[in-house]
Protein backbone atom coordinates (compact mmCIF):
# COMPACT_ATOMS: atom_id res chain seq x y z
CA UNK A 1 0.00 0.00 0.00
CA UNK A 2 1.03 3.38 -0.92
CA UNK A 3 1.55 5.91 1.97
CA UNK A 4 0.50 9.31 0.28
CA UNK A 5 2.26 12.53 1.26
CA UNK A 6 -0.17 13.48 4.16
CA UNK A 7 0.09 10.13 5.71
CA UNK A 8 4.35 10.95 5.84
CA UNK A 9 4.37 14.68 7.53
CA UNK A 10 1.65 13.01 10.22
CA UNK A 11 4.04 10.44 11.06
CA UNK A 12 6.43 12.93 10.68
CA UNK A 13 5.18 15.23 13.27
CA UNK A 14 4.17 12.31 16.15
CA UNK A 15 8.02 11.57 15.97
CA UNK A 16 8.92 15.51 16.62
CA UNK A 17 6.50 15.00 19.92
CA UNK A 18 7.96 12.12 20.95
CA UNK A 19 11.05 13.18 20.60
CA UNK A 20 10.62 16.59 22.82
CA UNK A 21 8.20 14.69 25.52
CA UNK A 22 11.41 12.82 26.06
CA UNK A 23 13.81 15.12 26.14
CA UNK A 24 11.69 17.38 28.70
CA UNK A 25 10.16 14.13 30.75
CA UNK A 26 12.54 10.89 29.76
CA UNK A 27 16.03 12.06 32.07
CA UNK A 28 16.01 13.62 35.41
CA UNK A 29 16.56 17.42 36.15
CA UNK A 30 19.70 18.27 37.55
CA UNK A 31 19.58 21.10 40.04
CA UNK A 32 22.08 24.06 39.08
CA UNK A 33 24.29 24.62 41.84
CA UNK A 34 26.17 28.30 42.59
CA UNK A 35 29.11 26.63 44.78
CA UNK A 36 32.61 27.88 43.25
CA UNK A 37 30.98 30.63 41.26
CA UNK A 38 31.37 33.38 44.31
CA UNK A 39 27.33 34.51 43.30
CA UNK A 40 24.51 34.10 45.48
CA UNK A 41 22.30 31.38 45.25
CA UNK A 42 18.67 32.73 44.67
CA UNK A 43 15.54 30.37 45.22
CA UNK A 44 11.62 31.21 44.72
CA UNK A 45 9.59 31.16 48.09
CA UNK A 46 7.27 29.32 46.41
CA UNK A 47 9.61 26.63 46.01
CA UNK A 48 10.68 26.59 49.49
CA UNK A 49 8.82 24.63 52.21
CA UNK A 50 7.75 26.87 54.96
CA UNK A 51 10.79 26.13 57.50
CA UNK A 52 12.75 26.98 54.86
CA UNK A 53 11.40 30.21 53.76
CA UNK A 54 11.18 31.44 56.96
CA UNK A 55 15.18 30.63 57.51
CA UNK A 56 15.76 32.38 54.27
CA UNK A 57 13.73 35.72 55.24
CA UNK A 58 15.70 35.98 58.46
CA UNK A 59 19.19 35.24 56.84
CA UNK A 60 18.32 38.38 54.56
CA UNK A 61 17.19 40.71 56.58
CA UNK A 62 20.44 40.14 58.89
CA UNK A 63 22.56 40.59 55.81
CA UNK A 64 20.98 43.46 54.58
CA UNK A 65 22.50 46.24 57.09
CA UNK A 66 26.23 44.75 55.94
CA UNK A 67 25.51 45.01 52.50
CA UNK A 68 23.68 48.74 52.92
CA UNK A 69 26.71 49.71 54.57
CA UNK A 70 28.92 47.69 52.06
CA UNK A 71 27.21 50.58 49.46
CA UNK A 72 27.53 53.12 51.14
CA UNK A 73 31.39 52.84 52.00
CA UNK A 74 31.07 51.67 47.40
CA UNK A 75 29.01 54.95 46.96
CA UNK A 76 31.61 57.01 49.22
CA UNK A 77 34.92 55.81 47.48
CA UNK A 78 33.29 56.60 43.52
CA UNK A 79 30.72 59.05 43.12
CA UNK A 80 30.46 60.71 46.74
CA UNK A 81 32.91 63.07 48.28
CA UNK A 82 32.70 64.04 51.63
CA UNK A 83 32.04 67.58 52.21
CA UNK A 84 34.60 69.96 53.34
CA UNK A 85 35.88 69.93 56.92
CA UNK A 86 33.89 66.90 57.12
CA UNK A 87 34.21 63.71 58.85
CA UNK A 88 32.03 61.13 57.15
CA UNK A 89 31.33 57.92 59.80
CA UNK A 90 29.55 54.79 57.95
CA UNK A 91 27.64 52.73 60.78
CA UNK A 92 26.02 49.52 59.41
CA UNK A 93 23.72 49.02 62.25
CA UNK A 94 22.25 52.86 61.72
CA UNK A 95 22.17 53.22 58.28
CA UNK A 96 23.09 56.07 56.03
CA UNK A 97 26.45 57.85 56.75
CA UNK A 98 25.86 60.60 59.61
CA UNK A 99 28.43 63.82 58.68
CA UNK A 100 30.38 65.38 61.67
CA UNK A 101 31.35 68.77 61.39
CA UNK A 102 34.34 70.10 63.19
CA UNK A 103 34.75 73.42 64.10
CA UNK A 104 37.12 75.45 62.29
CA UNK A 105 40.35 76.25 65.14
CA UNK A 106 39.71 79.81 66.57
CA UNK A 107 42.38 82.46 65.37
CA UNK A 108 44.69 83.73 68.09
CA UNK A 109 43.84 86.85 69.26
CA UNK A 110 46.67 88.65 71.10
CA UNK A 111 46.39 89.86 75.06
CA UNK A 112 45.74 93.75 75.50
CA UNK A 113 48.75 95.06 76.83
CA UNK A 114 48.67 95.19 80.54
CA UNK A 115 47.53 99.24 81.84
CA UNK A 116 50.93 101.15 83.08
CA UNK A 117 50.79 100.99 86.90
CA UNK A 118 49.07 103.46 88.67
CA UNK A 119 51.28 106.81 89.16
CA UNK A 120 50.97 108.20 92.79
CA UNK A 121 51.91 111.32 93.76
CA UNK A 122 54.01 111.97 96.58
CA UNK A 123 52.18 112.48 100.25
CA UNK A 124 51.49 115.97 100.99
CA UNK A 125 52.78 116.58 104.68
CA UNK A 126 52.87 120.69 104.33
CA UNK A 127 50.44 123.28 104.81
CA UNK A 128 51.32 126.72 104.00
CA UNK A 129 48.74 129.52 105.16
CA UNK A 130 45.95 129.93 106.20
CA UNK A 131 44.89 131.68 103.31
CA UNK A 132 42.45 134.35 104.64
CA UNK A 133 42.12 136.76 102.09
CA UNK A 134 41.20 137.89 98.34
CA UNK A 135 44.99 139.50 98.54
CA UNK A 136 46.80 137.08 100.19
CA UNK A 137 45.18 134.51 97.70
CA UNK A 138 46.35 137.05 94.66
CA UNK A 139 49.87 137.15 96.16
CA UNK A 140 50.44 133.91 96.62
CA UNK A 141 49.14 132.48 93.65
CA UNK A 142 51.87 134.52 91.41
CA UNK A 143 54.35 133.32 93.81
CA UNK A 144 53.67 129.67 93.45
CA UNK A 145 53.48 129.91 89.53
CA UNK A 146 56.76 131.58 89.49
CA UNK A 147 58.00 128.45 91.41
CA UNK A 148 56.09 126.41 89.22
CA UNK A 149 54.20 124.73 91.95
CA UNK A 150 50.48 124.36 91.64
CA UNK A 151 48.22 125.90 94.58
CA UNK A 152 46.19 123.75 95.97
CA UNK A 153 43.51 124.47 98.74
CA UNK A 154 42.16 122.28 101.09
CA UNK A 155 39.92 123.82 104.24
CA UNK A 156 41.22 122.89 107.28
CA UNK A 157 40.41 123.95 111.09
CA UNK A 158 43.20 124.62 112.97
CA UNK A 159 43.98 126.96 115.98
CA UNK A 160 44.22 130.69 115.05
CA UNK A 161 45.96 133.98 116.95
CA UNK A 162 44.35 133.73 120.65
CA UNK A 163 40.88 136.38 121.22
CA UNK A 164 42.61 138.91 123.76
CA UNK A 165 40.70 139.36 125.98
CA UNK A 166 41.01 142.49 128.59
CA UNK A 167 38.78 142.03 131.77
CA UNK A 168 39.02 143.67 134.96
CA UNK A 169 39.00 141.20 137.86
CA UNK A 170 36.21 141.37 141.08
CA UNK A 171 35.57 139.92 144.12
CA UNK A 172 33.21 137.72 142.97
CA UNK A 173 30.21 139.30 145.16
CA UNK A 174 27.43 140.67 143.20
CA UNK A 175 26.92 143.67 145.05
CA UNK A 176 30.69 144.54 144.22
CA UNK A 177 29.97 143.62 140.27
CA UNK A 178 27.02 145.38 139.88
CA UNK A 179 28.64 148.69 142.10
CA UNK A 180 31.76 148.08 139.81
CA UNK A 181 29.91 147.47 136.50
CA UNK A 182 27.70 151.23 137.02
CA UNK A 183 30.83 153.40 137.48
CA UNK A 184 32.63 152.07 134.67
CA UNK A 185 29.26 152.84 132.32
CA UNK A 186 28.94 156.80 134.18
CA UNK A 187 32.98 156.75 132.95
CA UNK A 188 32.27 156.05 129.45
CA UNK A 189 33.23 152.69 129.72
CA UNK A 190 30.98 149.97 127.97
CA UNK A 191 31.32 146.30 129.90
CA UNK A 192 29.70 143.34 130.69
CA UNK A 193 29.98 140.74 133.59
CA UNK A 194 31.22 137.12 132.53
CA UNK A 195 29.47 134.76 134.10
CA UNK A 196 31.28 131.36 132.82
CA UNK A 197 34.79 129.92 132.20
CA UNK A 198 38.03 130.90 134.21
CA UNK A 199 36.96 134.55 133.95
CA UNK A 200 33.65 133.79 135.72
CA UNK A 201 32.66 136.78 137.71
CA UNK A 202 35.45 139.36 136.30
CA UNK A 203 34.18 142.59 133.85
CA UNK A 204 34.72 142.01 130.11
CA UNK A 205 36.30 145.60 128.64
CA UNK A 206 36.67 144.31 124.89
CA UNK A 207 38.00 141.42 122.73
CA UNK A 208 40.33 141.80 120.27
CA UNK A 209 42.21 140.10 117.73
CA UNK A 210 45.04 142.48 117.58
CA UNK A 211 47.19 141.62 120.58
CA UNK A 212 48.71 145.44 120.43
CA UNK A 213 44.95 147.09 120.61
CA UNK A 214 44.49 144.99 123.84
CA UNK A 215 47.68 146.61 125.28
CA UNK A 216 46.62 149.60 124.88
CA UNK A 217 43.24 149.28 125.89
CA UNK A 218 44.53 147.68 129.24
CA UNK A 219 47.11 150.69 129.50
CA UNK A 220 44.08 153.17 129.66
CA UNK A 221 42.04 151.43 131.85
CA UNK A 222 44.96 151.02 134.40
CA UNK A 223 46.06 154.82 133.46
CA UNK A 224 42.28 155.91 135.21
CA UNK A 225 42.89 153.18 138.10
CA UNK A 226 41.71 150.01 136.96
CA UNK A 227 43.61 147.37 137.73
CA UNK A 228 43.32 145.78 134.57
CA UNK A 229 44.19 142.93 132.70
CA UNK A 230 44.86 140.41 129.27
CA UNK A 231 43.40 137.16 128.94
CA UNK A 232 45.05 135.39 125.97
CA UNK A 233 41.31 132.85 124.75
CA UNK A 234 42.35 130.04 122.18
CA UNK A 235 40.56 130.36 119.38
CA UNK A 236 39.56 127.61 116.41
CA UNK A 237 38.40 128.28 112.38
CA UNK A 238 37.63 126.58 109.34
CA UNK A 239 39.68 128.07 106.95
CA UNK A 240 42.06 127.55 103.13
CA UNK A 241 45.36 126.26 103.25
CA UNK A 242 47.33 125.53 100.71
CA UNK A 243 48.76 121.63 100.70
CA UNK A 244 52.41 120.80 99.74
CA UNK A 245 54.68 117.47 99.40
CA UNK A 246 58.59 117.95 99.86
CA UNK A 247 59.42 118.81 96.75
CA UNK A 248 56.76 121.46 96.43
CA UNK A 249 58.24 122.90 99.37
CA UNK A 250 62.31 122.60 98.34
CA UNK A 251 60.66 124.12 95.06
CA UNK A 252 58.85 127.13 96.09
CA UNK A 253 61.58 128.39 99.14
CA UNK A 254 59.07 129.34 101.79
CA UNK A 255 60.97 131.61 103.56
CA UNK A 256 61.37 133.87 100.47
CA UNK A 257 57.77 133.60 100.12
CA UNK A 258 57.32 135.00 103.57
CA UNK A 259 59.09 137.78 103.38
CA UNK A 260 57.88 139.04 100.32
CA UNK A 261 54.34 139.08 102.14
CA UNK A 262 54.12 141.96 104.75
CA UNK A 263 51.33 142.37 107.00
CA UNK A 264 50.12 138.84 107.42
CA UNK A 265 51.30 137.59 111.11
CA UNK A 266 49.12 134.18 111.09
CA UNK A 267 51.16 133.44 107.91
CA UNK A 268 53.10 129.85 108.64
CA UNK A 269 54.48 127.07 106.99
CA UNK A 270 53.25 123.96 109.24
CA UNK A 271 54.38 120.32 108.99
CA UNK A 272 51.30 118.11 109.54
CA UNK A 273 50.51 114.38 109.07
CA UNK A 274 50.89 113.25 105.58
CA UNK A 275 47.92 113.14 103.11
CA UNK A 276 48.54 110.37 100.31
CA UNK A 277 47.15 111.97 97.20
CA UNK A 278 45.91 109.07 94.53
Amino acid sequence: MRLSLVHWLIAAAVLANAAVYYQHHGREEQPVTLEGSGLRQLSLLSELDENAASETLSQAEAEAPVARAERIVADAEGETAPVDGATTVFDAQQGPAVAAIESPEPEAVDAPPPEPAAILAAPRCWLAGPVDSDTLSEQLTVAFAAAGVSMDLVLQTTEVSPDNWVYLPTSGEQADIRRLSRELRQGGLDNFQITDGPLAGSLSMGLFRSEQRAIAARDRLRSRGYEADIYKRPAFAEQPWITLDDADRVALDWPAVEGGLAGYEDLRLLRVQCDPQS
